[in-house]
């Protein structure tokens, strides 16, 4: 009995790693991401819409990651790793990432249709722009009230 019980640990265990290695060799085929160095390379793996891992930017220092064909383009994950050092208030953005759909064949930065975009990334975004358009109404108050209330001057010299 003994040798029985062995023979079928062993052949358990044998169909255990040949299973493994089947499903990490699938995963590996199928969900691995190129790693790109320059735009020419995002740009092409972008039209194509091919798993891949871009990390670009000056100022702002993003990481793009394109995730595969989704139901309306190509989906890619952008999350910001560094934000303008000059400004501090950007820094509360770092971290933070959004996924935005691409038109499929169409080569732009997917930031660049903010609307085609969901997430932290993107609701921290709009937050700044409503925070300043609101600061900027608040400190031009008197002068947007003075445009209404006065009627443009009309030049009537004919």
């Amino acid at each position: 009995m003994k040798k029985e019980s062995k023979k079928i640990l062993k052949r358990w265990v044998f169909v255990f790693f040949v299973t493994a290695l089947i499903v990490y060799g699938v995963w590996f085929f199928l969900f691995r991401y190129v790693e790109c160095s320059n735009f020419s390379c995002f740009n092409e793996r972008l039209r194509e819409c091919k798993p891949t891992v871009f990390v670009s930017g000056d100022k702002m220092v993003y990481e793009y990651r394109i995730l595969g064909p989704g139901k309306d383009g190509c989906d890619v994950n952008v999350l910001l790793l560094q934000a303008e050092l000059e400004r501090e208030d950007s820094s509360e953005l770092e971290g933070k990432e959004m996924v935005c759909t691409v038109p499929k064949g169409v080569v732009a930065l997917p930031e660049s249709d903010i609307d085609a975009c969901h997430g932290l990334l993107k609701e921290s975004l709009q937050d700044r722009i409503i925070q300043k358009l609101h600061n900027y109404i608040a400190q031009n108050i008197g002068k947007i009230n003075l445009g209404v209330v006065k009627p443009p001057k009309v030049n009537q010299s004919r």
